[in-house]
């Protein structure tokens, strides 16, 4: 009898921890992705990733995040954007969804004419419109720098794509949970860093790179911008 009871016990505690370490997974957002092939190329002197989906081919080029190791961030903007977005049908693959956000006036210095934006290390890029429709490029983005004039910058839109995996909750239409697929797109954002060659009215150049910080971890659409300055 005492067997049964130490044995009971045992079961209850690890039933505990094992609600408390994973949330019963309703918030948990591993393995969430669809299957993707991931290749690495080099194109003019910068690497790239590039993720090949059902619906979507995603190129984005990759810095090495080491190298800003020990770096303070200084906070330079803060932006608030009405994100779109597409979602595609849900598929027995999954499904693919885009959506993106309006950029912000980052730099102000009237003595900037041009500044060069190039979204590094994650499934995001900079464009001129937003790409929040497939049928725009039959799902292909490859993210590459974009120039832009300094009262230009709000003009800009920093797009996302990814590809989910299917679920059989009906009563959310077979998707991920909201909260694992905004969560998604702010790893994104949070992961990311952003390079910003400022091109000067007297000919100077100067290299500068950016992190973003959201407002939460499931809420992309609002934080703060950063500068990496070295100590």
């Amino acid at each position: 009898m005492r067997r049964v009871k130490v044995k009971l016990r045992a079961c209850i505690i690890l039933t505990a921890m094992c609600i408390v370490l994973t949330g019963c997974n309703e918030q948990e957002d591993t393995g969430i992705f669809a299957e993707a092939k991931k290749t690495e190329y080099e194109e003019d002197g910068i690497k790239y990733i590039k993720e090949e989906g059902s619906r979507l081919t995603i190129a984005y080029p990759v810095i090495d995040a080491g190298k800003f190791e020990g770096y303070e961030e200084e906070q330079i903007a803060s932006y608030l954007s009405s994100s779109s977005g597409s979602v595609g049908k849900v598929e027995d693959y999954g499904y693919y969804y885009i959506t993106g956000m309006d950029w912000t006036q980052v730099y102000t210095d009237e003595s900037i004419e041009r500044i060069e934006y190039t979204f590094y290390n994650g499934r995001a890029f900079f464009s001129n419109e937003c790409l929040n429709d497939i049928s725009m490029s039959n799902g292909n983005y490859t993210g590459r720098a974009v120039s832009v004039s300094l009262s230009g910058q709000s003009d800009l839109y920093l797009n996302m794509a990814l590809e989910f995996k299917s679920t059989d909750k009906e009563y959310q239409s077979n998707r991920q949970t909201g909260f694992s697929e905004e969560k998604a797109f702010a790893d994104i954002l949070e992961n990311g860093i952003i390079g910003a060659k400022l091109y000067y009215k007297d000919g100077t150049q100067r290299q500068e790179y950016l992190k973003i910080k959201t407002s939460s971890e499931s809420r992309w659409s609002s934080g703060s911008i950063y500068r990496l300055v070295e100590k």
